[in-house]
């Protein structure tokens, strides 16, 4: 995510995967070139971040199946990031004005606690969003919870086939080990 700081704000955010190349990696200058950089190589540089950006965006729907667009950028307009200003010759963060007079006109209103539950009740990737919010719009907290936590796990495929091998070793180990001492595995843990 990249935030503008100054009078035009902006946010970018970046679906993506990224990897480190490092100085010392074959591929290094390779990388620093495509920046442009070949010519005048930054001293002290130490690593190139490479980002794979992706972001799974459902079209529409054709016969059941999502048709999907693969790569995205997306932007907001950023009016809640503070400005960066100098106060006694150091950096220092500002409130941006329009922030607070927009809240102000939402709640003379009497409608800001609903923009808000209504707006951070699920982050921009779908992820659940912050719980007073999702408690206003009679979400079952726990049951958001559960099922992110679930899809989180699922989307862990290398660390599940990691765990459900190393069952099946200990399975076979333990097997092994009660043929070497002829006990019966079945017998032994049926017992009360």
């Amino acid at each position: 995510m990249f935030l503008s700081m100054n009078n035009g704000p902006r946010i970018c955010r970046f679906f993506c995967k990224g990897r480190v190349v490092e100085w010392d990696a074959p591929q290094f200058g390779e990388w620093v070139r495509r920046m442009g950089k070949a010519e005048k190589m930054v001293e002290g540089i130490r690593a190139v971040i490479v980002l794979d950006v992706w972001k799974l965006l459902r079209i529409s729907t054709c016969d059941n199946i999502p048709l999907t667009s693969a790569h995205q950028v997306q932007t907001s307009c950023g009016w809640g990031v503070p400005l960066m200003g100098s106060e006694e010759g150091r950096s220092a963060l500002k409130n941006r004005p329009t922030m607070s007079s927009f809240a102000a006109k939402f709640k003379e209103s009497g409608k800001l606690q609903g923009y808000q539950a209504a707006k951070n009740a699920a982050s921009l990737d779908g992820l659940p969003g912050l719980r007073i919010c999702r408690r206003d719009n009679g979400d079952r907290i726990w049951l958001t919870d559960a099922r992110a936590r679930m899809r989180r796990v699922l989307a862990q495929k290398e660390g599940l086939m990691a765990g459900m091998g190393l069952a099946l070793l200990m399975m076979v180990f333990v097997v092994a080990v009660a043929r070497l001492f002829d006990v019966d595995v079945v017998r032994v843990a049926a017992k009360p």
